[in-house]
């Protein structure tokens, strides 16, 4: 089709050039030998393109954007649209002079098409040489994109266009299935849950870029594509909430007992600040068990992250590993079920569920129940 458009607008040049000299019989001006071509500036892009050139001359030029957010669908000359895509682009020089446009469109967010959708929650901020909680190896971010795929891989087309790669180089992207095989080339066996796109912080640059993900399903035509906005810093200031929380020691310590209690955040982030100063990988509250047999924390909760709760009863942390039968054993002391408390469907809740605390309500507070000293609950 894009070849009968090109032959059929090189006839109508052809005619129109051959309309141009038989004009020139009966008038007293010959048709030039060449026309100007000139661009029409902007901003967003710049065009290369020859300065002029001959009626029937097959004329190309090249579009390259420098807005990071919007992309080339086409070019035109003197309104009328030019054949190719991708940045490259001709057409057929007319008898007149010729102006070119670049058309852009805007980057728009996608999180969610066909088969693939990435959380709203899904950290896009990056920051350099830092960590993705509990990844490996070290200076490992992932962006999470759940699917829904019965399928044991992905297809080959598949692919992943970064638009900016002085902020995010090609080298520095992998992708892994949630089984930990490589998409590419696997023969795993797994139903697809996830799909992470892997970024090596050791490669990136503090700035901004889009990327356009589209992943295909090897074996089914399911298929999908995520378009997103991805900031690469090189620290980031975090944003806190005071909460508390309330433990209620259920006769494992008794009044006056010294406790100490450590809040492990979950969502650590390399390079990240609180009031800038460095962000703690934990906080750690010290006192003492009330008459009511229950101690309450108070503590700068970073909002959007989860922490895991440690209790031990004494003065100092202990270090070291615990060992079956040990003193540290029966003072290392757990929490027991679920609680979840304000909240709603849309907001989330302030909870502890499934060993994660997490709060959504500035200046909440939630109560847990110690069910049992470690030496109890892991051997008896």
């Amino acid at each position: 089709m894009k070849l009968f458009k090109r032959a059929f607008a090189l006839l109508l040049a052809a005619a129109a050039v051959a309309g141009g000299m038989a004009a020139c019989d009966d008038g007293p001006e010959d048709t030039p030998s060449s026309f100007d071509i000139t661009v029409e500036q902007s901003a967003d892009y710049e065009i290369e393109a020859p300065s002029s050139a001959a009626p029937l001359d097959d004329v190309e030029f090249t579009v390259t954007v420098k807005n990071p957010d919007k992309y080339v669908t086409g070019a035109t000359y003197n309104g009328e649209d030019c054949f190719g895509s991708d940045g490259e682009y001709s057409f057929i020089m007319p008898t007149e002079d010729v102006v070119l446009k670049a058309v852009l469109a805007d980057y728009e967010e996608v999180l969610s098409d066909g088969a693939l959708c990435m959380g709203a929650d899904v950290n896009r901020t990056v920051v350099i040489n830092s960590s993705y909680p509990d990844s490996y190896p070290n200076n490992l971010w992932k962006l999470r994109i759940a699917t829904n795929w019965n399928d044991t891989d992905i297809s080959q087309r598949s692919y992943i266009d970064i638009i900016d790669e002085t902020v995010i180089p090609s080298s520095a992207i992998t992708l892994d299935k949630i089984d930990g095989f490589d998409i590419f080339g696997s023969t795993g066996s797994n139903r697809i849950y996830y799909v992470d796109i892997c970024i090596d912080t050791t490669q990136i640059s503090v700035g901004e870029t889009w990327i356009q993900v589209y992943l295909r399903g090897n074996n089914t035509s399911s298929a999908g594509t995520l378009t997103f906005l991805v900031t690469v810093v090189d620290s980031v200031e975090l944003k806190t909430m005071s909460e508390s929380v309330i433990i209620d020691f259920n006769g494992y310590a008794s009044e006056g007992d010294d406790i100490v209690v450590r809040f492990y955040d979950g969502n650590y982030i390399e390079n990240s600040t609180i009031g800038g100063q460095k962000a703690p990988r934990y906080i750690q509250v010290s006192g003492k068990v009330g008459a009511d047999g229950k101690m309450t924390c108070s503590f700068d909760y970073v909002v959007g992250h989860s922490y895991s709760v440690d209790i031990y009863k004494g003065t100092e942390w202990y270090e070291g590993p615990i060992t079956n039968g040990s003193d540290t054993a029966q003072r290392v002391l757990m929490l027991g079920g679920d609680v979840v408390g304000q909240g709603s469907d849309s907001t989330g809740f302030d909870e502890y569920v499934d060993g994660e605390l997490s709060f959504v309500n500035p200046n909440s507070s939630l109560e847990l129940t110690v069910m049992g000293t470690f030496q109890e609950i892991n051997w008896g």
